[in-house]
């Protein structure tokens, strides 16, 4: 579910939108709303693949929510903690850091947190140091000439690629997320 939410922030407002009409039936696994999340998901996915081959920069995109997401894992040492957990809670500290950096309305934050919290979706998470979390994202198959590159929501239904994040504000948005 966590990266159907992804792609809906990336790239589909109106898919955020259904998601958040429709996040009973979701809880519900009611199977045509499933049908419609899944086909609406992949043409997400299958819109930025296209445009972008390669992966030369409309396809990060994709990566939103993983680079926060994969040193949770990492760090957990894949227990404890799945993909789709990690990608949440990666979602949500990309959110608080595009706030930060005045990309996304408080608004739209809030709309990104109700949802995850209405699917069930986790938005944070306890006893991590983000020191070791910040040094784990340094492996990162984005980041380029030592810059950690990022995917950051600037509204529902767009993100953005910012290749300048500085250790201090990821840091900050690890706070915002571990309690």
């Amino acid at each position: 579910m966590a990266e159907t939410v992804k792609h809906a922030i990336l790239g589909d407002s109106d898919l955020f939108s259904f998601l958040e009409t429709h996040h009973r039936e979701i809880l519900d696994r009611v199977p045509e709303v499933y049908e419609e999340l899944a086909t609406r998901s992949l043409q997400v996915k299958v819109k930025v693949v296209v445009e972008d081959e390669k992966e030369k920069g409309q396809r990060m995109l994709l990566n939103l929510g993983h680079s926060f997401g994969h040193a949770l894992e990492t760090e957990a040492v894949y227990q404890g903690i799945s993909h789709g957990q990690g990608v949440s809670i990666g979602i949500i500290a990309a959110t608080y850091l595009a706030e930060a950096r005045g990309l996304i309305t408080s608004a739209d934050v809030s709309r990104i947190l109700d949802l995850v919290n209405s699917l069930g979706l986790p938005i944070d998470i306890q006893g991590k140091d983000p020191e070791v979390l910040l040094h784990l994202m340094e492996a990162d198959k984005k980041n380029q000439n030592r810059h950690k590159v990022l995917i950051l929501p600037d509204k529902i239904g767009h993100a953005i690629v910012v290749r300048d994040a500085r250790d201090e504000e990821i840091l900050r948005a690890w706070d915002k997320v571990i309690k």
